[in-house]
């Protein structure tokens, strides 16, 4: 495997970084067109702390399987604690796989707030592809809201990740719909935002990079796999291998790729530092979720019914996440009173799932399966309810006793392992841990 040599790579996408941050400053913001760094207020506060060196400094990493993965994430924390030697820095790894900013709303309180952070960065936009802009501003102002209401002082800054499906519109230099709705949030808020992708739509444009390729990079770098000025390898056709499936970056290229853009962004964002308290103003959307919290299954004011039982398994694999799962057979159900807006259900989604019955007010309103192409235990959400206002309403969640044929909704990939896990894939079950909510449960 070939090296590509760093100067050669930065003369054919020069031109393209220099121009987004020419215009990251300028005055009336085009969200249309997409920028690799927009300074806008900044890290004042959390930049201010990192130079007195006199308290703990916290950085959590809020966002999805992208950020769980132990590059952008690891890369950018090691850069703080060299950049910083006199600072106590340390992480808060808030990533879950699979998820979006409509669940970020609600475990924001427990995942994130509880350790009291000094910069959140939020990294959604790669599982908010679909959501439409109405909600996904609502959940991504939410955030920001909730955030600063819990510390004012607390910085936050949103990343942009790339994919096979995104890759088009950023070669083009132009937003996603969820990279332009984040943006609107963020310029509203005065919140700066790094587009970690450009650089690397615009390698792959020119022909230097693979956004998906079977060929893997090696597992060092020069004998510096963290070292984000080292040499990236290229496959033999001599193109950077970004991922082996167009979304989840390799360690020693990808991710280093986007450790580069947070680094010329960091440059940046380091000359503003000062204790400044970010003030709120009045919302975009009326019905964002600023006030998301979980409340486990366990509460007394859920009416459970049926032979359920808090399980150890798959409860052990998220007992970071979830205080616990319980677990419904068919025919079990839960109902409740409840006074909000919006009300979903964590759970978890895999190969024991089953399907639920939604009733609102006792009429029958969706179906949901707690099962999909993937064969695996991961957490998963669905929502029940979303409303302009607060409404009170008699929630009833009942088991299905219908069954379906789950080898067929499997992706081929995975359609082996039913054969060879029949006992798992024959079961219909319901595992809930918690609901999440923006109102409270009534007796």
């Amino acid at each position: 495997m070939a090296i590509l040599k760093l100067s050669a790579r930065f003369a054919l996408c020069a031109s393209l970084i220099f121009a987004s941050f020419a215009c990251a400053f300028a005055g009336e913001e085009d969200f249309k067109n997409a920028r690799e760094f927009t300074f806008r207020d900044g890290l004042p506060n959390f930049y201010k702390k990192l130079n007195d060196a006199k308290s703990p400094v916290k950085i959590a990493y809020f966002g999805g399987s992208i950020t769980a993965q132990k590059g952008w994430r690891c890369h950018s924390l090691q850069y703080f604690k060299k950049r910083f030697p006199k600072a106590d820095i340390s992480e808060i790894d808030a990533a879950i796989g699979g998820t979006a900013s409509n669940l970020g709303a609600y475990r924001l309180e427990k995942d994130v707030l509880q350790y009291k952070p000094d910069l959140v960065f939020v990294e959604f936009a790669t599982n908010d592809s679909g959501t439409p802009a109405p909600m996904l501003t609502k959940s991504m102002e939410g955030i920001v809201r909730h955030i600063w209401r819990d510390n004012p002082r607390t910085d936050i800054c949103f990343v942009y990740t790339v994919t096979f499906s995104s890759l088009p519109a950023f070669r083009d230099g132009k937003n996603t719909g969820a990279t332009e709705t984040m943006e609107r949030v963020a310029a509203r808020y005065g919140i700066p935002t790094i587009n970690m992708s450009l650089e690397i739509a615009a390698l792959e444009k020119a022909g230097k990079l693979a956004i998906k390729t079977s060929e893997q990079p090696p597992e060092r770098v020069s004998g510096a796999e963290l070292d984000t000025f080292a040499e990236l390898p290229t496959t033999a056709d001599g193109k950077i291998p970004f991922s082996a499936d167009g979304v989840h970056p390799h360690v020693n290229t990808g991710h280093v790729l986007y450790e580069r853009a947070l680094e010329r962004s960091f440059a940046k964002l380091e000359k503003l530092a000062a204790d400044k308290p970010h003030a709120l103003g009045e919302p975009i959307s009326d019905s964002c979720i600023e006030n998301g919290r979980m409340v486990s299954f366990e509460d007394d004011k859920i009416k459970k019914e049926g032979p359920w039982r808090i399980t150890d398994n798959p409860t052990r694999i998220f007992k970071s996440r979830m205080k616990s799962v319980l677990e419904f057979p068919p025919n079990s159900s839960v109902s409740f009173k409840y006074r909000g807006r919006n009300l979903s259900v964590y759970h978890i989604m895999g190969n024991r799932g089953g399907s639920v019955d939604i009733f609102i007010d006792g009429k029958f309103v969706k179906n949901e399966k707690c099962f999909d192409g993937y064969a695996y235990d991961r957490l998963n959400s669905f929502e029940i309810l979303s409303l302009d206002k607060p409404k009170t309403v008699e929630i009833k969640i009942v088991v299905s006793d219908k069954t379906y044929d789950k080898r067929s909704i499997l992706r081929p990939k995975y359609a082996h392992l039913f054969d060879k896990h029949q006992n798992e894939f024959r079961q219909f079950k319901f595992n809930p841990g918690e609901l999440l909510m923006d109102g409270e449960l009534l007796d």
